[in-house]
Order: structure tokens, then sequence, then C-alpha cells
């Protein structure tokens, strides 16, 4: 299902800004989707919809995450199995997410959108494997923080 969220407005401290936004994949952001994932330098086959379509036994889901100005800052493929005779499923997010590696308020508000989209489709573990070196410590710092 397509969730496109417009940007809100929030007072913190007497100031506004606009708050940045997590939208799930569908038929009317795939292209723009495609298309940051094969520009991106973190970008891999493993976070396309075509790598969905490969595992068939699988669910795909997407997300991206657009700053204030709605320009696209990172994406999240997330493949989904159910577990036979189990009402649950497991979530896996191989090489993702797609964003900059330094941008961790990107990655956090990535990663807390496939935590909650775990939770939604009953999931009872999200595994990731981000394509960011191990030896980058406020990246593992995050996952850390994050469970």
């Amino acid at each position: 299902m397509e969730n496109r969220p417009q940007p809100s407005e929030t007072n913190i401290q007497g100031k506004v800004r606009i708050v940045e936004m997590i939208e799930s994949i569908g038929p009317s952001t795939y292209e723009e989707y495609d298309r940051f994932v094969a520009s991106h330098p973190r970008g891999h086959f493993m976070q396309t919809r075509m790598w969905g379509k490969h595992k068939s036994s699988w669910q795909w889901e997407g997300l991206l995450r657009r700053n204030a100005d709605g320009v696209v800052t990172g994406s999240f493929a997330l493949m989904l199995r159910r577990v036979p005779g189990t009402p649950y499923s497991m979530m896996y997010g191989c090489r993702g997410p797609v964003c900059d590696e330094n941008d961790l308020e990107t990655a956090r508000e990535l990663l807390q959108g496939a935590k909650a989209l775990a939770q939604r489709r009953r999931c009872y573990i999200l595994k990731v494997d981000p394509d960011i070196k191990s030896s980058n410590e406020a990246f593992a710092g995050l996952l850390r923080e994050l469970g």
C-alpha cells in the first residue's frame, strides 16, 4: 500500500521547521525509487525492485525518505517472508539502507520506518546488513541504539 505523506510544520521551542518524512513505495513512486538507488554510490542490486522480483518466495517492500524540500535522501528495500505454520514473518534489509553513511538522521528515520513496518507486519525479526564499513563507529552506534 502506497503512503505519500505531506511535510508538516512543527513548533519546537518557538521555531517552525518542516519535518522530514518516510513513505512506502507504490506504483506512483517506483521510477523515482529505482532512479535513486541506481544513482546513489551505495545503491546495490539487492536494494532494487528487480531483486524483489527475483526472490519470488519473499515479498518486497520499499521505503523512501525525503527532506523538507521533498528531495529523496534515502531508501530502504525490505524483504518479508512468512514463517510457515505461524502468524509471523521475518524481515531482511540486505545492503540497506541506501543513504550517505554520515547522514545519521536519514539512516535513523529509515531504520525506524523499517521497525514500524516490521511491527505492522508481525515480524519476529528485522535483520539489516548495511553496506557500511564496521569501522564507522557512528553508524554502528546508531544500529546499537535502535536495537
